[in-house]
């Protein structure tokens, strides 16, 4: 169990597309942001529970399907690059609701690796009940949602600061997830 929880507190809390998302939408709406995180922890809810009943029925297909979403993680670290760039910053502007957090959740491929990876290889294999099974699947999105509220104090700390440079954060989110997006490319190729 400890080393399971200590693989998910370690993804979980490591910068990606949505942990950036919710630092920049806290640091742009502080405390409100919130919803967000929300809609993202009812999107790991549901990727995890699916993920589980998948993989359990599939397994001997898991590594088509893991080639599948690297790409797609690729394609959508691109998106949230892109999106990043042109945000306006108009606090008025629908970004960071319930619904964008938790479809942002749900098409998050690194979420679905972590979840791939924490089933086939740490809830799977065991020799233990359903039950403990499904509470070890729920403690997926317990941890990344604990996690990503961590990202979204930081950014409603940092909210004055942001307010200030907007640019220069969109920017520095930007390239940070095309850098994610560039060396998820070469890990799928090489």
């Amino acid at each position: 169990m400890f080393e399971f929880f200590v693989y998910l507190v370690t993804v979980a809390v490591t910068p990606g597309p949505n942990t950036i998302s919710s630092m920049a939408n806290a640091a742009e709406k502080g405390l409100k942001g919130v919803t967000f995180n929300l809609g993202m922890l009812i999107g790991i809810i549901f990727i995890s529970s699916f993920s589980y009943l998948l993989i359990s029925i599939l397994s001997k297909y898991i590594p088509l399907l893991s080639k599948l979403l690297q790409i797609l993680g690729v394609i959508y670290l691109v998106y949230l690059g892109i999106k990043m760039l042109k945000k306006s910053g108009n606090v008025k502007e629908k970004t960071g609701t319930f619904i964008e957090g938790m479809l942002m959740q749900i098409m998050n491929v690194k979420v679905m690796m972590l979840c791939v990876t924490a089933i086939s290889e740490y809830i799977l294999p065991l020799d233990i009940s359903n039950q403990e099974r499904w509470l070890r699947v729920f403690m997926i999105p317990l941890t990344c949602f604990v996690c990503g509220l961590v990202w979204a104090i930081a950014g409603s700390v940092l909210q004055r600061l942001y307010e200030k440079k907007r640019k220069m954060f969109n920017l520095f989110f930007s390239l940070t997830l095309f850098i994610l997006a560039i060396i998820n490319s070469f890990k799928i190729f090489i």
